[in-house]
């Protein structure tokens, strides 16, 4: 996938925005370029920055290092558990500042050119550290023109063509100044001085807005924001698709054995090179010694007192002959060199030929996406949505029960239960909850209570106001983990038993008939049955292409039928 543009990685700060007021808490660097945040806000942003393309947040779960990065070692040191004070874009730059404070404040710079970086920079910009070494003690920008908020003067003089002030100097790139002439109908080749630039700008202008709202065109392996074809408005979303489903079929590098391997074949092969220049120099300098045998009587000959030798000079190379040795001694010592040599040059052969036969795997997957959504906090409940939208949570078990009515409840929430034991607890979240709400909730309470194994058809529920639930017991009683005091009037209902799982764009969801029925059309509802929870599970999973993980967990315990 290209890299992002000015204008894109504004539309991509603006969605991100979510990410201030929350703490970091946990970082991860799966490879140098590749940095992977978590944050503690309601979503539970896990934010992935590719350092030189993008960055994004992302619902896939990305398989992180065993060993970290001693650079993560040192963020972790210094940022994590921090708070974002703000997230922002460098004016007209491919430059994104996250500020996080704690004691202190520290300032973590993303650079979406080139091959990328991120640096942490005190709040006055002083280098601290980076991922890419960098000679800078003091981290500067290069001011650039802010497509957003540029002045007339600031393009006016530019004796270029209108398609590469735009590409270029107001950082749209190539497709945008494209579409844009094309839209506004203006001649790309065309210079500033040739148009009416007022109108010019004034279009411009009008075009970036734009680009910050409408919506994105996707394609195979890209995108493009667009008001053409464009079915998504958010582009974070769309990142995060492209991205990982890129990702997710293959992302390999050679593997370090294999690396290894090569790097000893090109070894051995430039001593074979090494080899036969000298065995070169040496029988040159046998043909010189075998045509001048009486050259030591030479009186021009210089000897060394130091290492007590004869020194011959042969065009740029050298001849040493020991004193009291003569020039066929010389000539012997040189033939036996060369046998060495080529003895050498045998053995460098033979270790290629078995370097080569080692069967080593090329490919190393080092980084694995796995297609499985990040749980959001209220999905450790059982949960689902009304036809209006309104959030309904139920305890799973008497831990989830207890979490539930002490940490969730909340003034004006419904809470639900059956009238014999053995039910969870459900919470509907609702200002003004309507009668067919408080019939989905309590068909809920219903089939995720005993009532299901016991094959019973319908059951009695009731419900309160949360005002009416306590911990405390009435003097001489105890209350076990996941029980409540309900105090007060109580409204019942009996209702039938069933439900449905479904799936909406591509995720589990599951809960009563009206419910879930509002949100999608592929579904399939399940009553008290006989076949077992897992084969249930695997029919529905089948059916509708789910994980089937996740439609265990929207069924009931106990056995099932498939309507």
């Amino acid at each position: 996938m290209r890299n992002i543009n000015v204008v894109e990685l504004a539309r991509i700060v603006n969605e991100l925005k979510k990410i201030e007021g929350s703490r970091l808490s946990k970082i991860f660097l799966p490879e140098l370029k590749l940095l992977n945040l978590r944050f503690n806000d309601k979503d539970k942003t896990s934010l992935i920055i590719d350092s030189g393309k993008v960055l994004y947040s992302t619902k896939y779960k990305i398989e992180n290092p065993k060993n970290p990065h001693n650079f993560v070692m040192y963020l972790r040191k210094n940022i994590n558990n921090s708070r974002v004070e703000e997230i922002r874009q460098i004016p007209g730059d491919r430059i994104v500042e996250i500020i996080f404070k704690n004691k202190n404040k520290n300032i973590l710079i993303i650079e979406f050119f080139g091959k990328g970086n991120f640096i942490l920079t005190d709040e006055n910009y002083n280098v601290k550290n980076s991922a890419r070494k960098i000679k800078e003690k003091v981290y500067e920008y290069t001011k650039k023109i802010d497509p957003f908020k540029f002045k007339k003067q600031e393009i006016y003089g530019i004796e270029e063509d209108l398609i590469n002030i735009i590409s270029s100097k107001l950082s749209l790139g190539k497709y945008y100044a494209l579409n844009f002439c094309k839209d506004y109908g203006y001649n790309e080749k065309l210079k500033i001085k040739d148009i009416d630039f007022d109108s010019f700008v004034k279009d411009i202008k009008k075009y970036i807005k734009n680009l910050m709202k409408i919506g994105i065109k996707k394609l195979e392996n890209n995108f493009y924001i667009s008001e053409k074809n464009s079915s998504e408005k958010n582009l974070n979303n769309v990142i995060d698709e492209l991205y990982n489903s890129k990702f997710n079929k293959k992302y390999v590098v050679s593997s370090k054995e294999y690396i290894k391997n090569e790097k000893s074949i090109k070894k051995q092969e430039k001593l074979l090179v090494e080899f036969d220049k000298k065995i070169s120099l040496k029988q040159n300098q046998i043909d010189f010694l075998s045509a001048n045998r009486s050259i030591l009587e030479n009186k021009n000959i210089k000897f060394d007192t130091k290492t007590k030798e004869f020194k011959i000079k042969i065009g740029e190379n050298e001849i040493s002959i020991r004193s009291g040795k003569s020039v066929e001694n010389k000539i012997n010592d040189l033939y036996t060199e060369i046998k060495k040599l080529r003895t050498k040059i045998k053995g460098a052969n033979e270790t290629i030929v078995k370097l080569k036969k080692k069967e080593i795997s090329k490919e190393k997957i080092i980084r694995k996406i796995e297609k499985k959504k990040i749980s959001k906090w209220y999905e450790k409940f059982r949960w689902f949505y009304t036809k209006d939208n309104n959030l309904v949570l139920g305890g799973r078990d008497a831990t989830t029960n207890d979490i539930l009515i002490k940490k969730h409840m909340e003034k004006g929430d419904l809470v639900f239960h059956t009238t014999d034991p053995g039910s969870p607890f459900f919470i509907l979240k609702s200002k003004n909850p309507s009668p067919s709400e408080i019939n989905d909730v309590s068909i809920a309470t219903a089939s995720y209570s005993k009532a299901w194994s016991k094959k019973i058809a319908s059951t009695e529920v009731f419900y309160v106001n949360s005002d009416q639930v306590s911990k405390s017991a009435n003097t001489g009683e105890f209350l076990k983990k996941g029980s409540f005091m309900i105090r007060g009037k109580k409204n019942f209902l009996n209702v039938k038993l069933g439900l449905c799982v479904g799936s909406q764009d591509g995720s589990t969801i599951g809960g009563p008939y009206s419910a879930i029925s509002s949100k999608t059309k592929k579904y399939l509802k399940v009553i008290p049955g006989y076949e077992s929870k897992s084969k249930i599970a695997k029919k529905i999973s089948k059916k509708l292409n789910l994980d089937l993980d996740d439609v265990m967990k929207f069924l009931p315990n106990g056995t099932s039928k498939i309507l």
